[in-house]
């Protein structure tokens, strides 16, 4: 992730209450940045330069505005501070031209000393541990306050008086922290979630995770509900009248549905296997080799954004650079042919008509240089069919189905398959001179790469395959671009152990 993005990211959970996995976040990037780069203790990004104020300015805001909490609202004459140190530190400090703030703590006991360059009325939100308040102090004197519930923690908060300077004491007795609780759990199973000796009030579950919850004093029972994934719910606990927001991170898993998943697909096709090669001939449109050589003019927005290059390949600060060209995509490496019959064929053991030298793509994709869906005959039932399949993404496309194969047959029945980078999908070449790599990016990655076949220099296929219906004629494949700026080609498609066309 671009550093300037991470910070931007961080900033965001820092501001929410979510400090613990803020800091997290912010101190697993600027350290690594601050080795990373030519210059030691640059904070800046080694594409964009020493200094390179993408980075060093967001780093600096989220220090300011995040860890130490300070957001000034100067036309209104008011300043909050909320910071947000982690739970084990016992000191931090800060100066700016605007403002100076020093924290001292222990675990009966924080302080905070403030000092402003222009008077202001100021809000304190000051995050505690703890499961009872002894006293807070605004300036040695006792000082108003209200109690709320944050994350993990309860917050005190006290407005203070138009002033220069003001020293905020608090004195508690300690509480251990609601650290985030990660559960994994199943689909469909019972789970409970636990917060010893703090009594349940409320729940909030925004996503649907739990189904037919019951409290029962400091247990909340129910099924899941969810589908597979990241989930969260979050509980308002009381310990001694003072109450926090616990957070459960749910990893949700669904064997059933990873089985009926799996079982979509075949892993290989059989030696044994006989084949049909789809006439793709009628709705070829154009050269894969091509992909990059054409100006992607329409539809854009008459603004200024960041998006891709007229090219289809280039990133919006790529264009600047002389150095960097558009790849040149080439049929030179088609594996070599077997069986005498002509077909190029796989590792997976499947068979497909080797790419023409002239058209021999079925381009879709939201440009208007082609159109956004492409659909071939196929007229055969069979065991299963194959797909070839080549064009780009980009890192804005992650995550998301890019395109879909729409199988329709006979009876009218339809069944979809998505293409969603990085799972089975990837660019037929590398991005900015960058591939998936699993010792950096695996953990954003499937478990293992999505089958592809290697055409020629900067041109991969994927290969993926769909079991049929058995005994039904499959009637056509729509290959339908879903996401902006990316172009997905349809290179071949063969129907395993098909069932003799019908007279």
């Amino acid at each position: 992730i671009w550093p300037g993005d991470s910070y931007h990211l961080a900033l965001a959970y820092f501001q929410t209450g979510l400090g613990a996995d803020a800091w997290k976040l912010f101190s697993g990037t600027f350290p690594h940045y601050m080795q990373y780069g030519p210059v030691p203790g640059d904070l800046g990004h080694p594409a964009g330069g020493t200094d390179f104020n993408d980075c060093s300015s967001t780093f600096c805001r989220t220090v300011v505005e995040g860890l130490f909490g300070f957001a000034p609202d100067r036309p209104n004459g008011r300043i909050r501070i909320a910071p947000q140190f982690p739970s084990d530190w016992n000191r931090a400090s800060i100066r700016t031209p605007d403002f100076s703030l020093r924290f001292t703590g222990s675990t009966t006991a924080a302080r905070y000393d403030l000092t402003l360059a222009d008077p202001a009325a100021v809000e304190f939100i000051v995050p505690v541990h703890a499961n009872r308040i002894a006293r807070v102090t605004l300036d040695g004197r006792p000082a108003r306050f209200t109690v709320r519930p944050g994350f993990g923690r309860s917050e005190i908060v006290v407005a203070v008086p138009a002033t220069a300077a003001a020293a905020i004491e608090v004195a508690y007795a300690p509480g251990a922290p609601g650290a985030p609780v990660e559960l994994s759990v199943v689909r469909g199973a019972p789970v409970v979630l636990e917060t010893p000796g703090a009594k349940i009030l409320e729940w909030r579950d925004p996503q649907a995770v739990l189904s037919a919850p019951r409290n029962v004093g400091d247990r909340l029972l129910a099924t899941v509900a969810s589908p597979a994934g990241h989930r969260l719910v979050q509980l308002l606990v009381e310990r001694d009248r003072l109450r926090h927001w616990r957070l459960f991170k749910l990893h949700i898993t669904d064997p059933v549905a990873d089985a009926a998943r799996a079982a979509e697909s075949l892993a290989s096709a059989p030696a044994s296997a006989t084949w049909h090669t789809v006439d793709l001939a009628p709705i070829l449109n154009g050269d894969i080799r091509t992909i990059f050589k054409q100006e992607y003019l329409t539809p854009r927005a008459p603004t200024v954004s960041i998006r891709i290059a007229t090219d289809g390949y280039s990133s919006w600060q790529a264009v600047l650079d002389p150095k960097k060209k558009v790849p040149v995509i080439e049929l030179d490496r088609v594996p070599t042919l077997t069986g005498g019959d002509g077909l190029l064929r796989t590792a997976q053991g499947a068979a497909f008509t080797r790419p023409a030298e002239a058209r021999n793509v079925a381009f879709a994709s939201l440009w208007d240089n082609w159109p956004d869906a492409v659909t071939t005959a196929v007229g055969r039932a069979g065991e299963a069919v194959w797909f070839l399949v080549a064009g780009s993404t980009n890192p804005m496309q992650v995550r998301i189905a890019n395109a879909s194969l729409v199988l329709r047959y006979a009876d009218g029945v339809e069944e979809t398959v998505d293409l969603v980078p990085p799972f089975n999908y990837w660019s037929l070449t590398p991005q900015g001179g960058f591939d998936y790599d699993y010792k950096r990016d695996g953990f954003a990655l499937p478990a293992t790469p999505p089958t592809q076949v290697q055409l020629g220099k900067n041109c991969r296929a994927m290969v993926l395959n769909r079991r049929l219906r058995p005994g039904v004629v499959l009637e056509s494949v729509t290959l339908r671009a879903l996401s902006e700026e990316i172009i997905v080609g349809l290179l071949a498609v063969s129907v395993q152990n098909p069932a003799p066309a019908k007279r």
